[in-house]
């Protein structure tokens, strides 16, 4: 292995919630316990201890050690405050604080013991709990078979360059931001709330009803997604109206992927522009029930999101976006989705992906 680091990541969702569970790794793990925790913790056994920094009591977690002694699971209250002083001790007793658990050591301390495991399988313990659908568990769960089934087959030209261009396991474990946007009245409320798959967002004929963006996570088939259903793109004199449309162009900006939804019974030069602004958008064409002849040869998905027509199409378009091949849950399929995979794959030297044990 390479430099052992000591190394933090939030294993649990972000955002408010009853628990949140840090996982710290690296050799001053046991020194971070014993001089933070009110209590002795023993390897293999939970404990109920008050965790404190220089001033006094941060929070009593329920802390869990690993039987090597480098790596332990805390389980915090998951006030944000009390997560942001979590971070901050770490980091002033050593503890790199990362923004993705796939960059965390598979390994606490070099040379503890004999790896039973190789680093793809523990690559796998680690990013389980990114794993939030049934169609993310399977595909990772897969991995080990499908790469030593590669391995040990004769590669397809071109095989490895597109795994390696792959992303769809790391947006599984990550979710990706996808930004729905429009005129007001389009049906974006009406289609965001079938992909969420409950109301979430006001729908209303009249206009400028979503007045600021409503942002959740929306299961795509399989695939956990951050969907944004901005403000109906307008001119308005509302300032309300208007700082949320601002703000909403901020998000859009950053998304993933953007679906542009238009009113097929109208042809506003507002929604061509749209259309030509975000080229390489989703394109959905609602009321597709009373469409003008100006949309018959547009390329698009056809909708009438107040019968849920055309949300199947929509949805497979949705995770085509994000997959370079079909998405087959009972196959093996091989991804990509830490940096040491990549890393030997750059070098020629597939097999260690699946070889490679921790030193």
């Amino acid at each position: 292995m390479s430099t052992v680091s000591n190394r933090l990541y939030v294993l649990t969702p972000p955002g408010q919630a009853a628990l949140c569970v840090v996982r710290i790794v690296g050799p001053l793990v046991r020194t971070f316990l014993q001089t933070r925790l009110s209590r002795p913790v023993h390897e293999g056994r939970l404990r109920h201890a008050e965790l404190r920094d220089d001033v006094g009591v941060i929070d009593d977690p329920v802390v869990l050690l690993g039987m090597d002694g480098c790596t332990a699971e805390i389980s915090l209250h998951g006030g944000t405050a009390v997560i942001e002083m979590v971070l901050t001790l770490a980091a002033a007793d050593g503890f790199e604080i990362l923004e993705s658990p796939l960059e965390l050591p598979v390994t606490g301390c070099a040379g503890l013991h004999k790896p039973d495991r190789s680093v793809l399988e523990l690559e796998v313990l680690h990013s389980l709990p990114l794993a939030r659908t049934r169609l993310a568990l399977q595909v990772l769960l897969s991995q080990p078979a499908a790469w030593k089934a590669l391995v040990d087959s004769p590669w397809l030209p071109g095989q490895i360059e597109v795994i390696t261009h792959d992303s769809f396991l790391k947006h599984l474990l990550v979710p990706p931001l996808v930004a729905i946007v429009g005129i007001p009245n389009a049906g974006k409320s009406t289609l965001a709330n079938h992909l969420f798959g409950e109301k979430r967002s006001i729908v209303s004929s009249a206009e400028g009803t979503t007045r600021d963006w409503v942002g959740e996570q929306a299961d795509i088939d399989g695939l956990l997604v951050k969907l944004i259903d901005t403000p109906g793109i307008r001119n308005t004199r509302d300032p309300i109206e208007a700082k949320a449309i601002a703000q909403s162009q901020q998000i859009i900006q950053t998304a993933d992927l953007v679906i542009v939804v238009v009113d097929g019974s109208k042809t506003e030069h507002s929604q061509l522009n749209l259309i030509e602004r975000y080229s390489n958008a989703v394109l959905v064409i609602n009321h597709a029930d009373h469409p003008l002849p100006a949309w018959s040869k547009v390329d698009a998905i056809r909708t009438v999101a107040t019968e849920a027509v055309g949300m199947d199409a929509l949805r497979q378009a949705i995770v085509g976006r994000f997959s370079k091949r079909s998405i087959d849950a009972s196959g093996l399929i091989p991804y990509v989705w830490t940096s040491r995979q990549r890393r030997w794959i750059e070098s020629n030297r597939v097999g260690q992906i699946v070889d490679e044990y921790p030193q």
